[in-house]
């Protein structure tokens, strides 16, 4: 093969990152431009790669080039790892009002159950989301209600099924409809502070259709929280990371700040193959919160992880 070609198939590799690195800064919210969006960390890791790969082989132009695209992917994933975090004084990591919360998508063709209840019990949330419960995950998370004596769920079969379960009765708790799926919107006051929660798990835009009705519910829970006005914090399953085109819109209009600022990526799917690892799974809130800590948990035969929460 030719030094030409090979020139040729490096350019159009390297121009394919850039596009793709680059796309979600359009504000069309077409499908394939979404999908492209969540990669950031791979293109970084891959263009970092090429660069390296092909200073060695005394190809300075195309590597300055790989570099370049590497330095558009740095730009968008530094902030989650550098950002004031407006949180880390000895006092706050020392207060005894931190409140815990745990989002857990234990998919619901996992029969793991004891293993998953077993790490529910020992990170002890003050409040835990469950998404996709079926009749049978139901069954066996009622064994937690010792744990967790104030819950409400709404099982299903088509991996939608929601619960929350608390330590603390909420002052009002329900199940609506965002969109085509069903949210838990709740009302607390924990340690002198009270506040709004939403458990969430919005459809994947896995087809067009799904696409514009993950979209629509963005947009609902951005009316839902400009009607509430008030300290809140919405959990789950946003099935998008932090730079699609949709979540940046959903970010500007619900205000929402996401807890990993600081904290680093934390992707949470899919759990069995890390390198693909994208963050979809989130904990946003009104900017009265603050991020104490916040860890990925393996949950046993999901292909999700779980988020811990710790802030006040």
């Amino acid at each position: 093969m030719s030094n030409k070609l090979i020139n040729y198939i490096f350019t159009f590799g390297i121009s394919a990152l850039l596009i793709s690195s680059c796309s979600s800064w359009l504000n069309n919210n077409f499908l394939i431009i979404d999908l492209l969006s969540h990669f950031r960390i791979q293109y970084l890791c891959i263009s970092l790669f090429l660069s390296l790969f092909l200073l060695l082989t005394k190809n300075l132009r195309l590597s300055i080039f790989a570099f370049s695209v590497a330095m558009v992917n740095f730009y968008e994933i530094l902030p989650y790892y550098t950002a004031v975090n407006r949180n880390h004084s000895e006092n706050a990591l020392q207060s005894e009002n931190k409140i815990k919360i745990m989002v857990a998508n234990v998919y619901t063709r996992n029969q793991n159950y004891d293993q998953v209840i077993s790490l529910f019990k020992k990170q002890a949330p003050d409040i835990l989301v469950v998404l996709e419960i079926d009749r049978e995950w139901e069954k066996h998370l009622n064994l937690i209600s010792d744990l967790f004596p104030h819950s409400l769920s709404k099982p299903q079969d088509d991996n939608f099924g929601i619960a929350i379960y608390s330590q603390h009765k909420p002052e009002s708790v329900r199940i609506a409809k965002v969109g085509v799926t069903d949210a838990i919107i709740a009302k607390f006051t924990i340690k002198n502070k009270t506040f709004n929660l939403f458990g969430v798990h919005v459809l994947p835009p896995v087809n067009e259709q799904y696409f514009e009705g993950r979209n629509i519910a963005y947009a609902k829970l951005s009316d839902a929280l400009a009607q509430l006005g008030e300290s809140t914090i919405l959990v789950g399953d946003l099935n998008s990371s932090m730079w699609s085109p949709a979540y940046r819109q959903f970010i500007h209009t619900s205000k929402l700040y996401n807890s990993r600022h600081g904290f680093g990526m934390l992707p949470t799917w899919p759990a069995h193959a890390p390198l693909l690892g994208i963050p979809i799974d989130h904990i946003l809130y009104t900017l009265d919160w603050h991020t104490i800590s916040l860890k990925t948990e393996t949950v046993i035969g999901s292909d999700h992880k779980a988020l811990m929460f710790e802030g006040l």
